[in-house]
């Protein structure tokens, strides 16, 4: 699948865009089709490590995955 890869915490140019290996389900889950998606402010934090995820969320800090449009 194709995302915004982080090579590292810094500005922008740890950022690119490349392929990603899809997400393996777990119970309870649903993949979804993102539609459209966006770099943001928390995007960023969270490379940095200054935004904490939800409780029991998944994350993953090689690629950003927060402001998306999907069909399920």
């Amino acid at each position: 699948m194709r995302a915004v890869l982080v090579s590292g915490a810094g500005g922008p140019a740890s950022l690119s865009i490349g392929e990603a290996s899809s997400p393996v389900l777990q119970p309870g889950e649903v993949m979804l089709q993102v539609i459209a998606t966006a770099v943001n402010r928390a995007d960023l934090m969270q490379r940095d490590g200054n935004y904490p995820p939800p409780p029991g969320a998944t994350v993953s800090y090689t690629h950003l995955t927060l402001p998306t449009s999907d069909l399920v």
